[in-house]
């Protein structure tokens, strides 16, 4: 018995370990082969851990206010892509050029952010979109959730 202690506590120190390690998503929640892009006004940047998120508010054809969410990296490589706590505020009104979710969600990971300024800041999702290359945000397709109510 004396044995089995030290082992269940290396198992139990191990699977303290593994447990949140093993719960972090991966990238398959969004579609890399595609951009879409959509124009509205910042509802709250989210600047947290793991992931920090910029909530927006973007109207579709129906006239009607939809939330959309784009995920970023952690602050400290959003820092390192030229972000800050304050780079959007709450009534900017910017555009988004992002991958969309798998599951038709309004939200995805964000490529670009176009600030009233001219600005243009970066996401982590460039690095892995493998979709149709564009210059401008003009040149991406709208978001099929703006199509409006059915």
């Amino acid at each position: 018995m004396t044995r089995m202690i030290p082992r269940l506590f290396l198992l139990a120190l191990w699977l303290g370990f593994s447990a949140p390690a093993s719960s972090h998503h991966s990238i398959v929640e969004f579609d890399y082969t595609h951009a879409y892009a959509v124009t509205g006004t910042i509802k709250e940047l989210q600047w947290t851990n793991p992931h920090s998120w910029v909530q927006m508010l973007v109207e579709n054809s129906a006239g009607e206010s939809i939330e959309f969410g784009f995920e970023l990296g952690a602050p400290v490589f959003n820092i390192r892509m030229g972000w800050r706590k304050d780079s959007v505020k709450p009534g900017d009104e910017v555009t988004v050029v992002f991958c969309p979710a798998k599951n038709g969600a309004p939200r995805g990971t964000l490529m670009y952010i176009y600030l009233p300024s001219g600005e243009r800041l970066s996401g982590i999702a460039p690095r892995i979109y493998s979709g149709k290359a564009f210059d401008a945000p003009s040149e991406v397709p709208p978001s099929p959730i703006l199509a409006g109510a059915d």
